[in-house]
């Protein structure tokens, strides 16, 4: 019985301890990725860029790179990236990630620092945070927390590991888009696809329902994906 104990005991510390662990973008290290990762890049003038070690930023959802063990970001505009195996679209301003892709567009997912959450002392859970609110507000309000990896830039890869869990941790909000040719971007949302200048809101309802559209079902936002894109083309 007590060897079954800690057996058992054993197995939850270590569930708990991989739980613990779990990667999340900090104040000192805004990356949607723990390591740096191979990349390609397609920009705006349809040039391809191979880097060796890249990431986004949760801030300004740019890519930067290390060059000659320095931080820098991309000055031009990225179109296209692919990113340790993940693959991001530029829509609205931002790259983003691209969850499902269809014929004519894609169902994409976006991470953005919560500044109203992160200017708050009280984290919730009966958490307080150890970066008091003026410093949060310091941090994140003047530049609307797009600028928080551009303090980065030009600092050595060695300098900015020894900050990679430093800082608060950085509290996101995630959204679901819909994204078709011809760079229409719409969040992934009923209220908003039905504000559509070309949709008519009854026939919208009636493929809503019958394809059993739901924010979290990805496949069905990449049905509303291709029907948005043959409305449009009307």
């Amino acid at each position: 019985m007590k060897r079954s104990l800690l057996t058992g005991l054993a197995i939850f510390a270590g569930l708990f301890q991989g739980f613990a662990q779990k990667y999340a973008p900090h104040e000192q290290w805004p990356f949607i990725y723990e390591d740096f990762a191979p990349a390609e890049l397609l920009t705006q003038n349809g040039d391809r860029i191979l880097l060796d070690a890249a990431n986004i930023s949760v801030g300004d959802a740019k890519v930067y790179f290390f060059e000659n063990d320095t931080l820098k970001v991309s000055t031009r505009v990225v179109v296209a990236a692919k990113i340790a195996d993940d693959n991001y679209l530029y829509a609205s301003g931002r790259l983003m990630k691209v969850l499902r892709r269809t014929e004519h567009g894609a169902v994409l997912f976006d991470k953005v620092i919560n500044l109203e959450a992160m200017s708050r002392d009280d984290v919730g859970y009966g958490f307080k945070s150890s970066v008091s609110a003026t410093e949060k507000r310091n941090i994140f309000e003047g530049s609307n927390g797009a600028t928080i990896s551009l303090r980065m830039v030009q600092q050595p890869l060695e300098v900015l590991k020894t900050r990679k869990n430093g800082g608060a941790e950085l509290i996101l909000k995630e959204y679901k888009y819909i994204w078709i040719n011809g760079g229409y971007v719409v969040r992934a949302m009923k209220n908003e696809v039905r504000d559509l200048p070309w949709i008519d809101k009854k026939e919208l309802d009636a493929f809503w329902k019958q394809n059993k559209v739901k924010y979290s079902n990805d496949d069905g936002l990449a049905a509303l994906a291709e029907y948005l894109y043959s409305k449009s083309r009307n």
